[in-house]
């Protein structure tokens, strides 16, 4: 379901005629965590709890990056009936998310799926620029 929400996303910034973005495993895992975390506290923001910025979390994780964004989405749509379909439009809907999306300045993600007890599924997307070694 990851990877049907990374080929959506990169469908909309070709269609848009930027780059598609790589796919990065430790975004994904990083994204997979805060997910994660959502699900277990059936709460939905980019800080639940005592957790870090998403940029600190990347850092923290030993990622070197100069840029980060986020985009995060809650449903108790199932995956085989168009969860990932309804997520992206959703973010190609709303300003904010289409322009972490769509920003050429972002080159790397990262996609992520928890489900809850409760059958909500959690998704976080987390967009990175390498930092210069």
């Amino acid at each position: 379901m990851e990877g049907t929400i990374l080929r959506l996303v990169n469908d909309q910034r070709r269609a848009a005629g930027i780059g598609p973005l790589c796919y990065s495993r430790r975004l994904a895992e990083i994204a997979r965590e805060h997910s994660r975390k959502m699900a277990q506290l059936e709460s939905f923001a980019h800080r639940v709890a005592e957790e870090l910025s998403p940029l600190e979390r990347i850092i923290s994780n030993g990622v070197p990056v100069d840029r980060v964004a986020e985009n995060i989405f809650a449903t108790d749509e199932t995956p085989a009936n168009g969860l990932a379909e309804d997520c992206v439009a959703m973010w190609m809907g709303s300003d904010e998310h289409r322009t972490n999306i769509l920003s050429a300045q972002l080159d790397y993600t990262g996609v992520a799926i928890f489900p809850s007890g409760a059958g909500i599924f959690y998704i976080t997307e987390d967009f990175a620029h390498l930092r210069d070694r």
